[in-house]
């Protein structure tokens, strides 16, 4: 008879530490599952978080805070600066708004693919520090963030430059640009859907 009491007490025993570890298991889970629903929901706000950091490293890189819009931060030089990519090549652009074209520094044009032999200088510009010349040319290909812009004139400097310029030959084409607090916003209409289907 002692010998059933104790059978009895250890499988009671095991049956509560079978109990204690399922309901661990799924106190667990339930957890698990309740921190995938919250990263779920705030996803957005963590990759903007993150897009943003980014920017403030490198001002060149634009964050955008919502469909149609991209920001830039102005760099430790009080300039700011714009990445972009043409004809699948990154290219870093200085911004400046007085200049009326996009204007390419020569280096830049090689890497693109434009034949210095080949380019015309025909256009002529003035400047603060006078005249200069620059070839036109066409970038099939002009991507900023979200922005992409096809057949997009240019013109490649003539004269030594350190940055490629980028004037209002560009800001013509948003819908407009903004500056506030050290950020720089651009805004563009975002295509709709009825208009991409027709495109097809």
């Amino acid at each position: 008879m002692p010998v059933a009491v104790g059978a009895n007490e250890c499988s009671g025993a095991r049956k509560t530490q079978d109990t204690e570890l399922m309901g661990k298991r799924i106190g667990f889970w339930l957890i698990f599952m309740v921190l995938m629903v919250v990263l779920y929901t705030i996803r957005s706000d963590l990759e903007r978080a993150t897009m943003r950091t980014l920017a403030a490293i490198m001002p060149g890189m634009g964050f955008a805070e919502r469909a149609g819009t991209l920001s830039f931060y102005r760099a430790s030089d009080g300039h700011f600066h714009v990445d972009a990519w043409i004809n699948g090549q990154p290219v870093r652009f200085l911004v400046d708004t007085g200049a009326s074209d996009i204007m390419l520094e020569q280096n830049v044009a090689k890497t693109l693919g434009f034949n210095q032999q080949d380019l015309k200088f025909s256009k002529i510009y003035d400047t603060a520090n006078g005249q200069v010349r620059g070839a036109p040319v066409l970038l099939q290909r002009f991507q900023v963030g979200g922005l992409v812009l096809e057949n997009l004139p240019a013109s490649v400097n003539g004269a030594p430059m350190h940055d490629s310029l980028l004037g209002m030959r560009f800001f013509n084409k948003l819908d407009g640009f903004q500056v506030q607090q050290e950020v720089l916003t651009i805004h563009w209409q975002e295509p709709t859907r009825q208009a991409l289907q027709k495109a097809k």
